[in-house]
């Protein structure tokens, strides 16, 4: 089925005007709602349904609250799918805007839906893409399925699970010191180094973040005074924001820790390569480079504890790599933050009053489960706590 030509054909409902704004007279709800964009793609996804893959008018629901599912509960579906022969709702859909990525976090809130209403599919889409994902009872999970089904067939509880690509081969270290593939690299998809970093470090950035998708090798869970790993979360599709209200949407590696308090929390990495562009509007004068993330999730607001820069941060010795910073942190003072630091830290150290988060090595290829890097990614988790719990102080 081609997806985004069936739904370019749906006619969206009459428009009305009140007080001044565009509204659909919506044929589910009966209602005058304010045209949005993410509207649009709510009522071209029910009437897909309803048109193309059979759902009857009566069984699309859009906007139901969790609470009429969960007392207390609170979240708006976008639409639920009913089946008036089973217990429970058929399907949920989360529908986001045509400008929003269907990234890990849009998926998790579909999911979370889908278990407070208990139905055998979830399905995410943004009028462009669309995903189907089907609940697997003995397992308890939910799996992504390789194509749109229709009401029948959800009904029967069809659905072929997708199959996915094996990861690519590590770059071997010549080819991570070729530096025409390396630009072929980052050019095939999000950056991952900034156009104006050097060589050296594009070749340990794409040998840096190939550790970080190479999920064969897991970080080794150790515990420690401010913190423990908890599990090796592997690969998530995330977009998180700044302060300064950017965002860096791409592949990330996430680990489940618990802190000192007792609270469970997900830390992510990844690497980005920044653009010219960017700076130039916010009035800045900043060259494209490499900035390594660290990120945490938030109930509401999941965003970037640290944004390290590469290219500014990380000092070269022969074949050594050390990554050192001094403590700059938005609003706060650095030597406060250096200060409470060495307070609080069990992993860290200084060099030259500088922040030393560790040293890796040019020479040989990268993975997470070994000493160097294992050890890296501990202080750089350990520093993102310790400025999370600072800044909030």
């Amino acid at each position: 089925m081609k997806f985004r030509t069936e739904l370019s054909a749906i006619t969206l409902p009459l428009t009305y005007i009140r007080n001044n704004k565009k509204c659909f007279l919506d044929p589910y709800r009966k209602r005058l709602i304010e045209i949005t964009p993410e509207e649009i793609v709510r009522q071209r996804i029910a009437r897909f349904y309803e048109t193309v893959l059979g759902v009857p008018k009566e069984s699309i629901f859009l906007e139901v609250p969790m609470s009429h599912y969960a007392k207390g509960t609170k979240g708006r579906a976008d639409i639920i799918i009913h089946d008036p022969d089973a217990e429970f709702p058929l399907a949920v859909i989360e529908c986001k805007n045509t400008d929003i990525l269907l990234t890990d976090n849009v998926y998790e809130q579909a999911m979370k839906y889908s278990n407070i209403v208990l139905s055998d599919y979830y399905i995410v889409t943004n009028g462009i893409d669309i995903e189907i994902a089907k609940y697997d009872e003995s397992e308890n999970v939910y799996r992504l399925l390789d194509n749109i089904l229709t009401y029948q067939e959800m009904k029967c509880g069809n659905g072929i699970e997708k199959t996915f690509d094996t990861p690519c081969a590590r770059f071997s270290l010549d080819e991570l010191n070729d530096m025409k593939k390396l630009t072929e690299y980052n050019n095939a998809s999000f950056w991952i180094f900034g156009e104006d970093t050097p060589d050296h470090l594009r070749s340990f950035s794409t040998n840096f973040f190939q550790a970080l998708m190479d999920t064969e090798h897991c970080l080794p869970k150790k515990d420690f005074k401010n913190f423990r790993i908890l599990e090796d979360l592997g690969i998530r599709f995330m977009d998180y924001s700044n302060g300064g209200a950017g965002h860096y949407i791409g592949d990330y590696r996430s680990f489940l820790i618990e802190d000192k308090n007792k609270n469970c929390q997900i830390i992510s990495f990844g690497l980005f390569g920044t653009t010219k562009e960017l700076a130039s509007d916010r009035g800045q004068k900043r060259n494209s480079y490499t900035t390594f993330n660290v990120a945490i999730d938030k109930y509401k607001v999941s965003h970037n504890i640290l944004q390290y820069n590469i290219d500014k941060y990380v000092s070269i010795g022969g074949k050594e790599l050390s990554f050192l910073h001094d403590g700059r942190i938005s609003s706060k003072s650095s030597e406060e933050l250096r200060n409470y630091v060495s307070q609080n830290s069990e992993l860290l150290s200084f060099t030259n009053g500088r922040l030393n988060l560790g040293t890796l090595y040019t020479n040989q290829l990268l993975y997470l489960d070994a000493d160097d890097v294992s050890q890296l990614i501990y202080r750089f988790i350990e520093y993102a706590l310790i400025r999370e719990e600072f800044r909030h102080q």
